[in-house]
């Protein structure tokens, strides 16, 4: 088992160093000139723009007083400076993950709201009859065109989150659905496939979601 003063384990942890040095510093946009002159204004001297090309290339260590320096420039630790770039690659991917999530919530959150809006109005403008539909006279005598009026009740209804969902996933099928029928049901299942048959599922054998009892 390596140790701290193990040669082997030293150079690999200036190699990880140095690979996610160079990560997060094109992460952030910096460049290596522009990386190595805020290092020096923070009062390290003698580090310049192929100091850093230098140690991303794992031919130089970084000493005690650069590596604090590129750390606050940087604005993370050392500790996630010298992790895996195994845990990094995971690490991102996690992120990433989150991310869209909440990103996707936002956006939901953003067409539901939107959804009320509409409805709204509508409910003001072009209210429901006994009859569980809007009046074609008001509809007409509004002024409004009737195509334009149909085609937004039927969109109101279409934008459900759940059937914009479908429609996405529908489309992540579509894409892939003639390699990803050719494979042996038999055969191991990778992550992709279990996730496209959970798709599968959740659409329906119809291709039409499948509500909750």
């Amino acid at each position: 088992m390596p140790t701290n003063d193990d040669p082997d384990f030293i150079a690999e942890l200036d190699a990880t160093i140095g690979a996610n040095l160079k990560l997060f510093r094109e992460k952030r946009g910096i460049s290596q000139g522009d990386l190595a002159k805020r290092v020096t204004a923070l009062g390290v001297p003698g580090v310049h723009q192929t100091t850093i090309a230098r140690v991303e290339g794992g031919q130089r260590a970084l000493r005690a007083a650069e590596i604090l320096a590129v750390c606050r420039v940087l604005d993370t630790s050392l500790e996630a400076l010298a992790e895996s770039r195994a845990n990094v690659r995971l690490r991102a991917n996690l992120n990433w993950l989150r991310e869209n999530v909440e990103a996707f919530r936002i956006a939901a959150e953003s067409l539901m709201h939107a959804r009320l809006i509409v409805a709204q109005e509508l409910d003001n403008t072009y209210p429901y009859g006994p009859d569980g539909v809007a009046d074609d006279d008001l509809v007409l005598r509004s002024g409004a065109n009737p195509q334009l009026y149909e085609g937004l009740e039927s969109r109101l209804v279409s934008t459900d989150p759940a059937n914009v969902l479908g429609e996405v996933a529908m489309g992540h099928l579509s894409h892939r659905t003639a390699s990803y029928r050719r494979r042996n049901d038999a055969e191991h299942k990778g992550r992709t496939e279990f996730l496209r048959d959970g798709i599968e599922a959740w659409m329906g054998d119809d291709g039409e979601h499948q509500a909750e009892a």
